[in-house]
């Protein structure tokens, strides 16, 4: 959001600079030049059209203007459009071309020229003023909710969606490295848990309300989603990441955002990739080689992929993108925390959007 507010105030900064140097470029200087002529507009059959559209304009001798009007009939209105401009400047109109001779500056016309140079840099000033104005006004500083518990403010929300989601890699997380996970039920939750984050076996099943159980044996979370938790959990994920895209902004600074987005896009990528091999391996094989996958899931399955399927640029490029930002982006621990404060949740949108419609 913040690139987005800066890049379109350094575009509307660079034009008011333009527009500047347009003004400069008008001013005489006691020789004649075609740009003197830019702030001329011609009323041509009603509609206000810039003299450079309308004719060729020429240097002769270095102090005469030669105007040669594409359509003669617009001489009158040419002629026309100089006097209403003020330049000081008298047209001749011979009846096929019109001639301005520029006249030796005078030292009134000096002190003159120089006191629009110097309207026409206030002008510019005042411009570049309002915008960063602007900017300012729309970059706004937010209390560090994230700064000293990030775990608190997620759990203490895990009722919307967006919070609930986030829970599940931090769960996963403090299961992991917790407990022992070679046992039961420990071993059967860190594995439901994964299967939210992994397109796994019991992805198909899960739903939200055993993930929410999951949560409630792990941490002290007293609020949790009551609405859809007979939802599948990857439909929910999906539905999660469709309705912050719908939403017309979308806060830098909200993480449980970009936990969505980059859960959705995985998801998306394997569903996607899984798809692809059981179209050109055996199931048998297929089956032998998905249920060997013990980590890395979706750079193993790239692989396989890669070299199963011939998928086309594009696709290979996509593919390449999902597997070095979701990762940074699910892990939310003490390690990870920075990179995921870091990347932008448009750059997530935009590639979820992009998974979402190539990844078919």
């Amino acid at each position: 959001m913040i690139n987005m507010i800066l890049d379109d105030a350094n575009d509307r900064m660079q034009k008011a600079i333009e527009a500047y140097q347009r003004d400069l470029a008008t001013v005489r200087t006691g020789r004649a030049t075609p740009a003197m002529l830019d702030r001329v507009m011609v009323n041509y059959y009603g509609s206000p059209t810039p003299i450079n559209q309308m004719a060729g304009v020429s240097v002769v001798e270095g102090r005469q203007l030669v105007i040669k009007p594409y359509d003669k009939s617009a001489l009158k209105d040419i002629e026309h459009g100089i006097y209403e401009a003020d330049l000081g400047l008298t047209p001749q109109n011979d009846g096929e071309i019109i001639r301005i001779t520029v006249p030796a500056l005078t030292e009134e016309r000096r002190k003159e020229y120089a006191k629009n140079v110097w309207k026409f840099a206030e002008h510019a000033k005042v411009a570049i003023r309002n915008i960063r104005r602007d900017a300012n006004d729309e970059i706004k500083f937010h209390q560090a909710e994230y700064l000293r518990e990030p775990f608190k403010l997620i759990k203490s929300n895990a009722d919307k969606p967006e919070f609930f989601i986030a829970l599940i890699p931090l769960v996963r997380n403090l299961i992991e490295y917790s407990k022992d996970i070679s046992t039961d039920p420990s071993k059967s939750e860190y594995i439901k848990l994964t299967s939210c984050l992994h397109v796994k076996t019991e992805t198909a099943s899960l739903t939200v309300n055993d993930i929410a159980q999951i949560v409630s044996n792990n941490i002290d979370a007293h609020r949790l989603p009551t609405a859809n938790t007979d939802c599948n959990i990857k439909k929910y994920i999906y539905n999660t990441a469709e309705a912050l895209c719908g939403q017309p902004t979308l806060d830098e600074i909200h993480i449980e955002n970009k936990i969505v987005f980059a859960a959705a896009i995985r998801l998306k990528a394997e569903d996607y990739m899984i798809s692809k091999l059981k179209q050109v391996m055996l199931i048998e094989d297929f089956n032998i080689f998905y249920n060997r996958i013990t980590s890395n899931q979706t750079s193993e399955l790239t692989k396989k992929f890669e070299e199963l399927c011939s998928p086309n640029n594009n696709i290979q490029l996509l593919i390449k993108e999902v597997n070095l930002i979701t990762p940074e982006n699910i892990h939310l621990n003490s390690f990870m925390f920075e990179p995921l404060i870091d990347m932008s949740v448009w750059r997530l949108k935009k590639l979820y959007q992009d998974s979402k419609t190539q990844l078919v």
